[in-house]
């Protein structure tokens, strides 16, 4: 069987190499975010005001894929659909009206699904105010029920903690 070795064109190589440098860079952002706050330094007023959720959701997927666990976000936020467009006969463009479509997941799924040592795991991400829908508790019920963990997160101590707490882990 022969072989066939195709040549890589320069352009892809250089759209690679700059994916590549900006996940690098992301990356290098997130372990330095990370390590301001586990050496007590405040994260300045512009990351930790304007994106405290997502922020404290970040780092917390982030400590647990540096931990060796497997964890993503998840949502299920729907999206709005544009009407029909089209042109009336005195010329001018005109859209029918549109409409907003349900997410296709589970209402009140948590932030953050985690497995830790082989064992699932849903965070929920609570930021200063942050009070729980009644759908979320209800997916929280459920959860438990089946046997899994359900972890409310308002600060990274609270992960850190129970970490520590229920499988032993050095942080």
């Amino acid at each position: 069987m022969k072989e066939h070795h195709f040549k890589r064109s320069k352009l892809a190589e250089l759209i690679e190499y700059k994916d590549f440098i900006i996940m690098y860079a992301a990356y290098n952002e997130s372990q330095t975010l990370l390590n301001k706050y586990k050496a007590g330094i405040p994260l300045n007023k512009r990351l930790s005001n304007s994106k405290g959720a997502n922020l404290l959701t970040r780092l917390v997927i982030l400590k647990l894929r540096q931990l060796g666990h497997f964890a993503e976000r998840t949502g299920n936020t729907g999206t709005y659909r544009q009407g029909k467009q089209y042109t009336a006969l005195n010329g001018y463009r005109t859209h029918e009206k549109g409409m907003f479509v349900k997410g296709q997941g589970t209402n009140g799924t948590s932030d953050i699904k985690a497995i830790i040592k082989g064992r699932f795991v849903a965070i929920e991400i609570k930021y200063k105010k942050d009070r729980m829908s009644k759908t979320q508790i209800k997916y929280k019920n459920e959860v438990e029920r089946a046997g899994g963990t359900y972890l409310i997160v308002s600060h990274m101590n609270d992960l850190l903690s129970y970490l520590k707490s229920n499988y032993s882990l050095i942080i």
